[in-house]
């Protein structure tokens, strides 16, 4: 697969006749081209790209990264205080039914969505990239139909599940169940919508919607129906607000979509390669799969299988606490990630190799203060979600290092994923699952809710050795802060 700075600077036209033909295959594109497996790749164009400096790539990491981290740390702190403010609200039992149902919710929306909210910023890039209006007009409409007709299909199926077992579950914790099934499509239409304005390369209209202006309107309404209307809240009016919420970032998102598309992808007629982008999605759901799968969701369903729903409301305060050890990270490796395929497309390795020792030191930079907060003042924060949640302050320290593990090593599986080794990260990330599952359902039942913590920073430490050592042999790479300053030579065969 060709690599997109191998394609930079470059203009492609598509032929008319192909884009007024169903399912044709497009002309090669950023991210796009597709080759023979033992066909040798074409050299990166010489000169299409100026090469920047070590001091200008400094500036051009913090300058775009700001506005990410920035609505990233509102957003985060945003999240925070809409947790507070549920487990104040609802109580201990209520609040976790309220995260059990959301847990659920979000494990089956990775197959709603079918990853094609990922695979939007790849193709939305590319065609807009070369001017393939048709394709994306009709990558915009496919994408919309499948994820729009999978994740209905999805809740209605998951709705009939609930009324059948409707007998042998509490009532509060079905009804949250039927309430996050009508939550599911709404908050997937919502997520490609936000994906493909992140293809336009319009980060903050993406954001904007759903890290800031879901969580306020979601808040205020709790706070207006407990405190305004003395109504009572309860884990399914929660998330029936949280409909709400979710309902009014997606119609501001839609807005915005309509405002950053381009006139002529408006007035371009529709071209389809459905097969190409469905078999493209299915990829990079495996790889989503065993992410969900070593993630804290995972934890927070099999503590509520085999502990309750309490201890399940405990689990997803602290983790929702640790979570904000790698927010920065993530703020920065989402600028990071297309520049680090380019550069490894025009076979700029010694600069790669610059941004990634840059971005490892920011990592260390923005995650270790955290950290040693989060240790420092354990209980006096999760005492904010209630007195039950002090009692699990050895946890939210525990994932806090798993979180900063993840945070300073976890960029290796991105870079074996933007440079064409995702089968290499697919192995080592549903490996990882697959030991997260075993050792989650082995240490749990013995060892409690630091049973769960210990089995996901194991798995973590053991997946980012893997992802590691693989890129490491792949691409000859170091993660190493400050790596020495050597033009890197690619593998041989």
């Amino acid at each position: 697969m060709a690599h997109a700075g191998e394609w930079a600077g470059r203009q492609l036209e598509t032929d008319a006749n192909t884009a007024n033909t169903a399912d044709a295959r497009p002309p090669s594109a950023p991210g796009v081209a597709r080759t023979p497996p033992d066909a040798e790749q074409p050299p990166p164009p010489p000169g299409d790209q100026a090469r920047i400096e070590s001091a200008d790539l400094a500036k051009l990491i913090v300058r775009g990264g700001a506005w990410s981290l920035a609505i990233s740390a509102t957003g985060a702190a945003l999240s925070l205080g809409v947790h507070l403010v549920l487990a104040r609200t609802l109580g201990a039992e209520e609040y976790g039914r309220y995260v059990f149902a959301l847990a659920w919710m979000n494990v089956l929306m990775l197959v709603g969505k079918f990853e094609l909210d990922t695979a939007s910023v790849r193709f939305v890039g590319a065609y807009s990239g070369t001017e393939q209006w048709s394709f994306l007009r009709g990558f915009l409409r496919r994408s919309a139909q499948i994820v729009g007709g999978v994740s209905l299909a999805i809740a209605l199926v998951g709705g009939v599940i609930v009324f059948a077992l409707m007998d042998r579950l509490a009532r509060n914790t079905a009804l949250s169940f039927l309430a996050a099934s009508l939550l599911l499509p709404v908050t997937a239409m919502g997520q490609l919508k936000a994906s493909v304005i992140q293809g336009f390369k319009h980060v903050v209209r993406a954001q904007v919607p759903t890290l800031l202006i879901r969580p306020i309107v979601f808040v205020a309404s709790v706070l207006l129906l407990r405190f305004a209307l003395d109504g009572a809240v309860t884990a399914p009016v929660a998330v029936l607000l949280q409909l709400g919420a979710t309902t009014v970032a997606l119609l501001l998102t839609v807005w915005f979509l309509r405002e950053v598309l381009p006139q002529r992808a408006r007035e371009a007629s529709e071209a389809f390669d459905t097969r190409y982008w469905i078999r493209t999605a299915a990829g990079l759901l495996v790889i989503s799969g065993g992410q969900v799968i070593v993630s804290t969701n995972s934890d927070v369903l099999v503590v509520g299988s085999l502990l309750g729903t309490q201890p399940a409301g405990q689990y997803g305060a602290a983790s929702q606490l640790a979570s904000a050890v790698s927010f920065g990270v993530s703020a920065i490796s989402f600028i990071a990630l297309p520049m680090i395929a380019d550069m490894h497309a025009r076979g700029a390795l010694r600069q790669l190799q610059e941004l990634i020792s840059y971005v490892a030191r920011l990592g260390l930079l923005l995650s270790v203060p955290v950290l040693i907060a989060l240790v420092i003042a354990a209980r006096p924060l999760l005492s904010a979600f209630g007195p039950s949640f002090a009692d699990v302050s050895w946890l939210l320290i525990l994932l806090g290092f798993d979180q900063l593990v993840g945070a300073i090593f976890g960029i290796a599986g991105y870079l074996l994923v933007m440079t064409g080794h995702q089968v290499t990260a697919a192995r080592v990330i549903i490996g990882s699952a697959v030991l997260n599952l075993v050792l989650t359902f082995a240490l749990t039942p013995l060892f409690g809710l630091m049973g769960a913590g210990v089995a996901t920073t194991i798995t973590t430490i053991v997946r980012c050795y893997l992802l590691t050592t693989s890129m490491r042999g792949a691409l000859r790479l170091s993660l190493a802060p400050w790596a020495p300053r050597r033009t890197a030579t690619p593998p041989t065969e």
